[in-house]
């Protein structure tokens, strides 16, 4: 299994209205895609730092997210929530542990 993170800077008091576009979009864009096994968005509420991982079963899997165009649709839509001084960060790992 592989863990696709983005870290990035949300404005702090977007966070939630944030969390329900990932959520919403998530749904929708990512639940039907191959592979694609659920996801998690975290939050510093105070610095507004947010983490999102979402997990695959494979890194062809995690990374064709970027080539669907699904990657850059989610953007768009958390564009205006997102602090873009700080361009977000992708990394795609494997999972291995699980407790």
């Amino acid at each position: 299994m592989f863990a696709r993170i983005i870290t990035s800077q949300m404005k702090v008091s977007h966070i939630d209205t944030a969390a329900s576009i990932w959520q919403k979009s998530a749904t929708e864009d990512l639940k039907p895609m191959n592979g694609f096994k659920g996801s998690y968005v975290n939050a510093d509420r105070t610095s507004g730092k947010t983490v999102v991982v979402s997990f695959w079963d494979t890194e062809a899997d995690a990374q064709a997210v970027s080539s669907s165009g699904t990657y850059q649709k989610i953007s768009e839509l958390l564009k205006d929530h997102i602090d873009e001084s700080v361009p977000p960060q992708l990394e795609i790992l494997e999972v291995v542990a699980h407790v």
